[in-house]
C-alpha cells in the first residue's frame, strides 16, 4: 500500500478517535445519579490487520444512596 508523504497512520488496535465523558450529581438528601460515555472509532485489528473493528460506544449509568456512613449504589 501506498501511503502520502505527511499522512498519519493509525497504531493497529488502537483508534484515532477516543472520546470519553461523565457527570454526577449529588443531591443534599444522599442520592446521586450518574452517567458516562465511552466512544472508539473503528479500527483494524492488531496483528493480522485484516479484521476492521467496528465503532462503538458504551454508556453507563449509576444510582446511589448514602446512609450512615454507608453507600448502596446499583450501576
Amino acid at each position: 500500500v501506498n501511503v502520502p508523504v505527511g499522512v498519519k497512520l493509525e497504531t493497529p488496535g488502537y483508534p484515532n478517535l477516543q472520546l470519553g465523558s461523565s457527570m454526577n450529581y449529588a443531591f443534599k438528601s444522599g442520592f446521586s445519579v450518574g452517567a458516562s460515555m465511552n466512544y472508539n472509532a473503528k479500527v483494524q485489528s492488531g496483528f493480522a490487520q485484516k479484521l476492521i473493528l467496528p465503532a462503538y460506544a458504551i454508556w453507563n449509568t449509576s444510582v446511589a444512596y448514602k446512609f450512615g456512613g454507608w453507600t448502596m449504589k446499583v450501576m
